[in-house]
């Protein structure tokens, strides 16, 4: 949860420069477009979750995936990862369990980032039920009561 609190709090973590509507007319531009929105997809399916909920475990995945990674610098170049952004997961993600064991609330609590296990489907689950609930006011709602055409 503590991960995805951070990465929630970082507008986007993928690089989205060389998916934008391009349009040249010359030829090797074209074919390299074409291979970095290849590659763009390629990183997305990566880390797509299995039942593909969304983009909210997809960033998790992420997360945990640089938090694991030896080389960060590389891993962003591979995955079209933002460095700043992620490393500004980082630093929040470690200041948020600081926090977290000042409280004490578990006497098992681990700072080892990099043996995080990815959330199971039960988990993911539950981790989209509270983010969901933290939205409740947003959602909106079919009303069947109200015929078609009235105002209310």
């Amino acid at each position: 949860m503590v991960a995805l609190v951070a990465a929630l709090t970082v507008d986007e973590i993928f690089i989205r420069d060389m998916v934008a509507d391009n349009t040249t007319e010359d030829p090797v531009e074209q074919e390299e477009l074409r291979l970095q929105r290849s590659q763009y997809r390629r990183v997305h399916e990566k880390f797509a979750p299995p039942a593909n909920t969304g983009d909210l475990h997809k960033q998790l995945r992420v997360v945990n995936a640089y938090e694991k990674s030896t080389n960060k610098e590389s891993f962003c170049d591979e995955n079209l990862l933002r460095p700043k952004a992620m490393s500004e997961i980082g630093k929040l993600r470690k200041q948020l369990l600081g926090i977290l064991s000042t409280l004490r609330t578990h006497k098992h609590f681990s700072y080892d980032l990099k043996n995080v296990p990815d959330p199971t489907a039960s988990q993911e689950k539950l981790l989209s039920q509270v983010v969901i609930s933290g939205f409740m006011d947003q959602i909106a709602i079919k009303n069947t009561e109200v015929p078609l055409g009235k105002s209310i």
